[in-house]
């Protein structure tokens, strides 16, 4: 035992700080992703037993819908987690706490903005008829829509401490918040459907909640602890930073906006070509191998700051050897999803008690596209660190509205089923594969020029 213990603690202390410290936050994670992927997969049954299969598709579509607000902050957030990684590195306090404060007046503007339009536009959306559905009655889903804008324009200003986590590579701090959002949903949601109580309002206050109370929480206990020294304040807001942050940050929030519009809008495309029962086979596809993404977003995510200060240190062959480190790791996930292939009819099973009928032609595209996603993110998040995204950004415009285009084309002129949202998503995945990995090839060897370094 002893053996044990000493060979895992040398793991975190035979190399330099950066090494060290990726992971800690890989170990930590892995350890809070268990209570994670348990909750988001019984999630699911209780949803459905709440909801019903076609409310339940419903309240899919309008979750992902909300997604869209996690990235209004125009992209300073992870403007930001740039900066002020590079700020850190280069022990600048004042300027860091700047970036700080004026990063939180501006996203707070933003989120006033947000949520007074979305009051303005309450009583015009028709969302009924946008999501295709009689499931829920027009005032319902307008209250549910108001209400959840209202705690995503909230949390949009109080996720920014996610950012900073992540500057300070502190990433496991950020799973652990966002762990206990989501079990805090679950147990509620447990608890709503032993009372009877039903409804898609029900589920959204729950769900709005759960979103907002932990990083409220976090964002009191480390301003008031750790990051005392960069708290937010009105006396150091500098708007002068804006053009800084922006000028990242807008190229975050553009990409960002993009990657939102290809993925949220694929439960709307089902809903609307098909009905929103059928969103309900196509998200418990993409929840299961969402495990593996999710194991895999673990191990690389504390790569994005580190290599951010791998590059201000000139570190090139750090993170040559990571990379290398990763693609074994990749290995390892592609045999994983094809065990899950295998194991899916049984594991949908046993998981969704015989309530849903997933097609095996939908969960071998779904592994498909999982896998190059996964081997993407490889090179996707040492390309962020650098912030050189110009290229990634206007890839992802202009995919997402081939995805779109080429969605509707595969059933429309091939008349495929909702299989082809995620045959669709493997052609974008695959060709922006071969985008990324040319990049972080010109960018390790000390040759990009042109566009390919804006």
């Amino acid at each position: 035992m002893n053996l044990l213990l000493q060979k895992i603690r040398s793991q975190f202390t035979s190399e330099n700080e950066r090494t060290s410290l990726v992971k800690k936050n890989i170990f930590f994670s892995m350890l809070l992703s268990g209570v994670n992927i348990l909750s988001g997969l019984l999630l699911v049954p209780v949803s459905l037993e709440i909801l019903g299969q076609e409310q339940y598709g419903v309240w899919l579509t309008i979750a992902s819908l909300m997604m869209w607000l996690d990235f209004f902050d125009v992209g300073i957030g992870n403007g930001l987690r740039n900066k002020l990684g590079i700020a850190i590195a280069n022990e600048e306090n004042a300027l860091a706490r700047k970036y700080v404060s004026t990063t939180y007046t501006s996203v707070f503007f933003i989120s006033v903005f947000i949520f007074l339009l979305a009051v303005l536009l309450s009583g015009i959306v028709s969302w009924g008829r946008l999501l295709n559905t009689s499931a829920a009655s027009a005032d319902e889903l307008s209250f549910l829509f108001l209400f959840l804008i209202g705690f995503f324009s909230l949390k949009l200003l109080l996720r920014l401490i996610t950012s900073i986590l992540f500057a300070f590579q502190m990433s496991a701090w950020c799973d652990f918040i966002n762990t206990s959002g989501k079990l805090t949903n679950l147990l509620l949601l447990i608890l709503l459907s032993k009372t009877g109580t039903t409804g898609l309002v029900s589920v959204g206050l729950v769900f709005g909640f759960s979103s907002v109370v932990f990083h409220l929480i976090f964002s009191f206990f480390f301003f008031k602890g750790k990051f005392a020294f960069i708290a937010p304040s009105f006396k150091h807001v500098d708007f002068s930073l804006l053009r800084s942050l922006m000028g990242l940050g807008g190229k975050f929030f553009i990409l960002q906006l993009s990657v939102v519009l290809l993925y949220s809008s694929n439960n709307f495309i089902i809903s609307h070509l098909f009905s929103p029962a059928e969103v309900a086979p196509y998200y418990v596809s993409q929840s299961y191998f969402g495990v593996i993404t999710m194991f895999f977003t673990i191990i690389v995510q504390p790569f994005w700051s580190a290599s951010t200060d791998a590059m201000a240190r000139q570190d090139q062959l750090w993170i040559s050897r990571a990379v290398q480190k990763l693609l074994l790791i990749w290995l390892l996930v592609l045999t994983g999803i094809i065990i899950m292939v295998l194991l899916s009819s049984t594991v949908y099973k046993i998981w969704l008690k015989g309530e849903l009928l997933v097609p095996m032609k939908l969960t071998i595209w779904m592994a498909i596209f999982t896998a190059v996603q996964t081997l993407s993110a490889v090179f996707v998040n040492f390309i962020n660190g650098s912030g050189k995204i110009f290229v990634q950004m206007v890839y992802s415009i202009v995919g997402a509205f081939v995805n779109i285009l080429c969605s509707f084309l595969l059933v429309r002129k091939f008349n495929l089923g909702p299989e082809a949202i995620t045959i669709s998503l493997v052609i974008y995945q695959s060709v922006g594969l071969a985008v990324v990995y040319y990049q972080f090839r010109k960018i390790l060897s000390g040759t990009i020029s042109g566009i390919w370094e804006w």
